[in-house]
């Protein structure tokens, strides 16, 4: 057994899954699946029930997996440090961020980066946060720019924003831009229940923003009507633009975008807040000065 046995356990653990465990790992499903079955006829012992809707851990599974864990962010927490010994020059940084975020704020995080890191090569890599939340974890990744909440208590998570969350309606669909106008003219913030019979654009619900959304909408009582699901906020976007429907974007992309004939809509709930973070491990938060990173990608955002 080695490191790699290790890691492929730990993580089949964590997703209940080989699947989705191959694709956080990066490698085929049968190729995962035959390096758990040599496992097991090398120590002698079941490591996993099988059934067709999930994957439970053996008493051996669930005891290499909890002791396993700590050994393996432990030796890539030393790979790291030993490779940021080489030379600056050669050097080369892993950014995790969506293709959102990275089309709208990109080119201020790579100025600030460079602005504490001379001579270090920035390396992008798209995905969505859940997906590179635990690439950084599993020492793929050495920093990520995405939304909170994060769910590893492993990981270094700098604020740099606080975003909002708008209600976003085309000028032309004039029902529901009448209707916003009016309870905007009353209320600063609108209660988003007078808009449940309008039709939807929403990301698809195993997405972050979405489980917000959706948690925005239950607490005024009612469930969004999607009529079109995306992976993508510009998607998202792009569809109200052309009239298909209402959304709920972030503020980051009013300050990026041509109006559009769009409106955005303040809505009547705390929940509509949430902060855009830098993550990382704590020790590649310290070498890259990433604390500073994030202020000055900040403060670079919040200037017009």
């Amino acid at each position: 057994m080695d490191i790699k046995d290790l890691k492929n356990i730990v993580t089949i653990v964590q997703e209940s899954s080989f699947s989705q465990a191959s694709k956080r790992l990066f490698v085929s499903q049968p190729a995962l699946s035959q390096s758990v079955k040599r496992l097991e006829v090398e120590l002698g012992v079941p490591l996993f029930y099988r059934d067709r809707s999930r994957v439970l851990p053996t008493e051996a599974g669930m005891l290499l997996a909890t002791k396993g864990e700590p050994l393996v962010l432990s030796l890539e927490a030393l790979d790291r440090e030993v490779r940021q010994l080489g030379k600056p020059e050669n050097r080369i940084v892993t950014l995790g961020m969506s293709q959102f975020y990275g089309h709208h704020m990109l080119s201020k995080a790579l100025k600030s980066f460079g602005e504490y890191n001379e001579g270090i090569h920035l390396q992008i890599v798209e995905g969505e946060s859940y997906f590179l939340e635990n690439q950084i974890k599993m020492g793929r990744l050495d920093f990520g720019i995405f939304p909170s909440p994060i769910y590893s208590s492993s990981l270094e998570c700098i604020p740099i924003v606080e975003e909002e969350i708008l209600l976003v309606i085309n000028e032309n669909n004039k029902e529901a831009m009448e209707l916003a106008v009016s309870l905007e003219a009353k209320k600063q913030e609108i209660p988003i229940e007078s808009f449940a019979k309008f039709p939807f654009i929403l990301l698809k619900p195993e997405l972050k923003l979405r489980s917000l959304v959706d948690a925005i909408c239950l607490e005024h009582h009612f469930r969004p009507k999607a009529i079109f699901e995306s992976e993508n906020l510009d998607t998202c976007y792009s569809l109200v633009r052309d009239n298909y429907g209402i959304t709920f974007l972030p503020n980051t992309i009013r300050h990026n975008k041509p109006s559009d004939g769009i409106r955005f809509f303040h809505v009547d709930t705390k929940l509509s807040r949430r902060d855009l973070v830098l993550v990382s491990m704590p020790d590649v938060a310290e070498k890259l000065q990433l604390a500073q990173v994030a202020k000055h990608i900040g403060e670079a955002l919040q200037r017009p």
